[in-house]
Parts: C-alpha cells; structure tokens; sequence
C-alpha cells in the first residue's frame, strides 16, 4: 500500500480513503492508470429507457441560467440531499461548460457506484423580462415575457403540462384556460400577447413555443 498515492488521489477527487484504495488496486497501484480509469469507467449510454429518474438542476450565473437535467437508477437518490450538494459544487466552477459537467458527473457516479447520466445541458441569458420555476428538480419552466413579468404563469404552466397541448388550437388551450391561482380568470386576460417564448421540460418532454 502507498500512503503517498492514497492521499494524492483523494486530496485531487475528494473520495474516501476506501475508494482511493479500491482505484489504486485495480490499477495495480498505478496512479497515471489510476486517474484514465477515473476518466473512462462510466461509458454514457444514451439509451433514456436504462434509466428510471431524473432531477432538473438550475443555476443563474451572470444573468445567464444553466439548466441540467440528470438520469439516474438508484431510488435513493431521489431524497437525498446528493444531487444539491453537487449543484452547490458546480456552481463555484470557473467555467460552466458541458464537459465539466460530464466530468463532474463522472467523478460522482464513481463515488456513489451508480452511473449518472447528464441528458441534457441547456442555457439562456435572461433580463428582467424572464421568469422562472423549478417544482422540486423534476419541473422547470422559464418564460419571456413582453413587457409586465408574472412568475404565477410559470405555474399554471407547470401545474397543467400533462394537458398542453397547444397555444392556440385546441380544446386545452392555453389562453382559453382558468387560471389555476383563480378560476374566475381567463389565462389570456392575463397574458394580453405578453408571451415571447416559453421553455419547459420535465421527464420526457421539452416544448418550446414561440
């Protein structure tokens, strides 16, 4: 054993002393070996049916927001505190990009020995004129707006997504809907052509009207 390697490894990725040493044996101690197995041991499988769950994190950096949405298979993720703690961890990161993220979730999927994969990373720089949910990591919504931002059509997005169909042509139209925070009020008396785009996501679908 070498404690030197141990301890090298660990200060460079934050694992246990356990998983430090695990790595080093399967590599028969070879710590170039070592860090292309950290690199490489979790192949991204695109295949979305392979996994089970998934979390939407968002960050806002410098008026530009990040959202990422990870899948996953372990149920015991869905309660911990694991994927905040990573997104506290991202955010200190120089430079968000896509390959960091990968790689972070790389380093994760290591410790936790389950594989975590990033499905999608999508950002937009925002003003004043947008606003924006996340309903407990599984719904985000963003919208822009023309003029007067109201962050309350952000939930009544998100409250009816399972029945959106389309903005205008149809019988669960948007405009023509009660507005889920008083029903006495119509969707589009709201609105009045105040909408540019909106952006929303949860576990299958995306849609972008605009």
């Amino acid at each position: 054993m070498n404690i030197l390697l141990l301890k090298k490894l660990k200060k460079n990725f934050n694992f246990s002393l356990g998983k430090c040493k695990k790595i080093l044996e399967i590599n028969n101690w070879n710590y170039n070996a070592s860090l292309k197995y950290i690199k490489n041991f979790f192949i991204i499988n695109n295949n979305n049916n392979k996994y089970k769950y998934y979390n939407i994190l968002n960050i806002l950096n410098n008026n530009i927001i990040y959202i990422i949405k990870i899948k996953f298979n372990s149920s015991l993720l869905i309660s911990s505190n694991i994927f905040n703690n990573f997104k506290n961890k991202i955010k200190n990161l120089t430079c968000l990009i896509k390959e960091k993220i990968i790689f972070e979730l790389k380093l994760l999927s290591i410790s936790l020995n389950e594989n975590i994969f990033l499905e999608k990373f999508i950002f937009f720089k925002i003003n004043n004129n947008y606003s924006y949910y996340n309903h407990n990591n599984i719904f985000f919504c963003l919208i822009k707006f023309n003029f007067l931002n109201n962050k309350n059509i952000c939930y009544h997005l998100i409250s009816i997504i399972s029945l959106y169909l389309n903005k205008y042509k149809c019988k669960l139209s948007l405009l023509e809907q009660n507005f889920v925070k008083n029903n006495s009020i119509k969707v589009k008396n709201i609105l009045k052509n105040n909408i540019l785009f909106f952006f929303i996501i949860n576990n299958k679908y995306k849609f972008i009207y605009e």
